[in-house]
This record gives C-alpha cells, structure tokens and sequence, in this order.
C-alpha cells in the first residue's frame, strides 16, 4: 500500500511538470483532475474482472503492469499534446487497477481489528516520506523515470505475490473472490450517507487545492516538496484517533477539519495568509485521506462486493476532485467571493449533516441506559418468558421474514430491528456489534434499551431467549 502510494502521487507529481511544460501553468489543475478521474476506470475494471475472470488474475495483473510501464515512458517521452494526454490516461487508470489490489489487500487485512486506521495512516505516510526522500536523492529527469518504472514493476509483483497469499481466516485469496456479506439496510444507509459526506469533503479540499496551484502557478506561493511532509503527522494522528473513537466522534473531527478547510479558503482568496491555508490544506488532507480509506475498507466487510468497497473512499474522492476542481477555478478567477462562500456553506452543510446525523438516535431520553444492559448477563429472562424452552430454527431457514413479523409485532424501528438481527447473528462484544453496525457504543446501547423496553427484556441474553421462543410459538 505505501508502494502504491509512492507510485500515485510520483507519478501525479510528474504528470504536472509535464503538463506545466506543454499546456502552461494554468491548466496543471483541470488536466490533473480529469487524470484522477481516468484511475477511477481502474479502480473499477479489478473488482469486476475479478468476478468475472477469478482464474487470471496473473494474467491481467501482468498486462497491467506491461501497460503502465508504457504508459509512464509514453507521458516522459511525449512531445505531441494527445499522446501525451493519452498516455497519461493510460497510467493513471494502470495505477487505479493496482491501487484497487492494494486497498482490497489491506482490508482483508486489517478492517476487522482495531488497526486498520493505523495501518492506513502508517501506509500513507511511508508514501509521503518515500516521495521525499525521491526527490532529494534521485535527482535529474532520467534517474526519476528509471526508479518510477523498477518501483512500478515491484508493485505489480507484489500483486503476483498477493493472489497466493492467505487471507487471516486461512482461506485462499483467490477463493474469496466469490463471498461476501450480505449487507443491511444499516449497512446501505451508512454506504449513503458516506459518500455524500466524501463528496462534499472533496468539494472543500479540491476548490482549495485548485486556489493554491494557482497561487503556486502566479508565483505567490512555492509549493514544493516540503509543505507536504505536513501531511506525514496529520495522517499518523488522524491513524491513532480513529482507532480509538466511536463513529459519531471521528465525524465530529471531519467536520471540524472541514470548517478549519474552509476558513483556509477564504484566507487564500483573500490573498493573507497564504503560507498558512497551505499548512491548513496538507494538515487536513492527511486526516481526510485516513478517514475516507478507513471508513470504505470497514464499510467492505458488511457489503456484498467486498473486492470493490475497499477502494471506494478513493474512487468518490477521485470523481469529486474532478467535478469541483473546474467550476472552483471559474469563481476564483472571476472573483466570485459570494459564489463560493455560498457553495462553501452547502458543502459544510453535507458534511455535518451526513457525519453528525443518523437515524439510530432517534431513542434518546431513557435513563441510564446502561444500566438495564449486561452484555455478559447469563441470568434467566423475565418471569414472563423464564419456563418457555427455546431452540434455534435450522441454519438453511431466512432470518428476514420472521424478523420482520418480530419487528411489526413489538413496533422496532428498522434500526433497531438491524440491532436484534446483529445480536442473532454475532457472538461479538457490543464494541464490536457497534462498529459493524457503524454506531457509537452510546446509540447502540440506547437502541438496546429502548429494544428491551418494548420487548419486556431485561438484558441481551434474555432478548435472544425471547425472540427465539417467539419464534418457536409463531
């Protein structure tokens, strides 16, 4: 993964002195946005042929490979602006096939341990610094295209490597190309309301990248490579948060990094404090890029096509980059302030909206939720229910329509009727069942409550009891 990104953001970093060179100036902000769209053709191509050619992924893996080293040579060498755009396209949608493998890798990986946000962070970052140190002691065109290609070439060998690998549960990596989960509706909103937050965070972040490679391009401002290594502490911090916060805080951080993003906008376009809404801008993309990957690959472990979600978080933020980064352009050079503090004001609206906002709070009010909760509880369920037998039905029968008869009959709301299906389903702790769930521990335990209160349960062990009694009645 730290290979990858070492690749992606060389090969972006090349892509623009090129693009200065042949195009001018101006147009290093458009091209490179319509670029981070072409990847997205990769990020999509891998999951789908690995559903539809499990058996040769050596093969594409290697065209791939054959296909980006070409096209890197093919961008470098260029004179003519289309084979030049061409083989940028190329490249960049290569490199979106093998970012796809390396996502889904880390995933499998790490997004069922308390880790995974740390193993992006530390990912990430290794990139950053690995991009750095290129710089300073490759220098000269040809000793930067040369390692480019041997680091390309290492990557698509390390996918080689990967298909034979094992997946922690043991299985083959290839065999899982055909599981998956099948995802709830908890699951389908939390996908929902995800890429609307990704999408109006990349609206900030891109139209102030756009702001300051205009900067840079007038001269106001030198973005070399050192501003970025602010991205190197952002990414690492960001990692360490986010394994340890529930859902509902690491949303309350993203929104704070928004609005700081945004204040850096206005101070950029107001021409004050340029240096600063630079520092502001790498610091708060490092959280952001945590934050998307981190999200989407745990996001995977609940979907159907889980060789696709990994990768997501990059694909959404691709596609907005390439959306925003134009119109934001347009209003910044006709100094447009009120559009874009209007535009500003929406995306900030999304962003909270989508992150702060979920329709498991909704059971807010009960005392103590806590207390009528006992996730270890072994003692026997209400006197009302303690002398029925229970027994589970057969593992082939669906739990979908009698839950949805159990939900209707005790009036559970769709979350909550998520929560029993959960508690069913899994042997994990609530930390656990709340994080596959994509809820904080306070909202699952309120959701729990108000479950047992109309139930007539006491605890999670006597609410199993109940619903499989109830269901051996019905």
């Amino acid at each position: 993964m730290a290979l990858f990104f070492f690749v992606f953001l060389t090969s972006t970093f090349i892509f623009d002195e090129h693009t200065a060179l042949l195009f001018g100036p101006s147009l290093v902000s458009p091209l490179e946005s319509l670029m981070l769209g072409s990847s997205v053709i990769g990020f999509i191509l891998r999951p789908y042929l690995c559903y539809r050619l499990p058996t040769r992924r050596h093969d594409v893996s290697t065209l791939i490979g054959t296909l980006a080293v070409a096209a890197i040579v093919v961008t470098i060498m260029a004179r003519r602006t289309w084979a030049f755009l061409a083989g940028g396209i190329v490249l960049f949608a290569t490199l979106g096939y093998i970012g796809s493998a390396a996502h889904s890798f880390l995933a499998r990986r790490y997004a069922k341990t308390p880790y995974l946000s740390r193993a992006v962070a530390i990912a990430y970052a290794s990139g950053i610094v690995f991009q750095f140190i290129f710089h300073i002691l490759v220098p000269g065109d040809m000793p930067n295209q040369i390692v480019l290609v041997l680091s390309t070439l290492a990557v698509v060998t390390l996918l080689h490597a990967i298909a034979e690998t094992k997946a922690p549960d043991g299985a083959a990596w290839q065999d899982l190309s055909t599981m998956g989960a099948v995802s709830t509706p908890a699951t389908r909103e939390t996908a929902a309301r995800l890429t609307v937050a990704i999408f109006c965070l990349t609206g900030i972040f891109a139209a102030l990248n756009s702001a300051l490679t205009l900067s840079h391009a007038s001269n106001a401002i030198d973005l070399g490579s050192w501003p970025r290594l602010f991205l190197v502490p952002s990414a690492l911090a960001a990692g360490m948060l986010f394994d340890k916060l529930d859902t509902r805080r690491v949303g309350m951080i993203m929104t704070a990094v928004a609005t700081f993003s945004a204040c850096a906008l206005f101070i950029l376009i107001g021409n004050v404090g340029i240096r600063a809404s630079a520092i502001v801008f790498y610091l708060g993309s490092g959280v952001f890029v945590v934050f998307f990957t981190t999200t989407y690959m745990k996001l995977s472990a609940h979907m159907r096509m889980h060789e696709l979600w990994p990768s997501m978080g990059r694909v959404f933020n691709n596609i907005g980059s390439m959306l925003v980064s134009a119109p934001a352009i347009a209003l910044i050079d006709y100094g447009d302030l009120l559009g874009m503090i209007v535009a500003t004001v929406v995306l900030l609206a999304g962003v909270a909206a989508s992150l702060l906002l979920s329709s498991g709070t909704e059971q807010i009010g009960h005392e103590n939720p806590r207390a009528n909760i006992n996730t270890e509880d072994t003692s026997q369920q209400g006197a009302a229910h303690s002398s029925e037998a229970t027994s589970a039905p057969p593992a082939a029968l669906s739990l979908e329509e009698p839950l949805k008869r159990f939900c209707q009959a005790y009036s559970l709301t769709p979350r909550e009727g998520d929560v029993v299906r959960a508690l069913l389903t899994m042997d994990d702790s609530v930390s656990d069942i709340a994080s596959a769930l994509f809820l904080s521990r306070s909202t699952l335990y309120r959701l729990i409550a108000s479950i047992n209160k109309k139930t007539g349960t006491a605890s999670r062990r006597a609410l199993i009891t109940f619903f499989w009694t109830w269901y051996n009645a019905s």
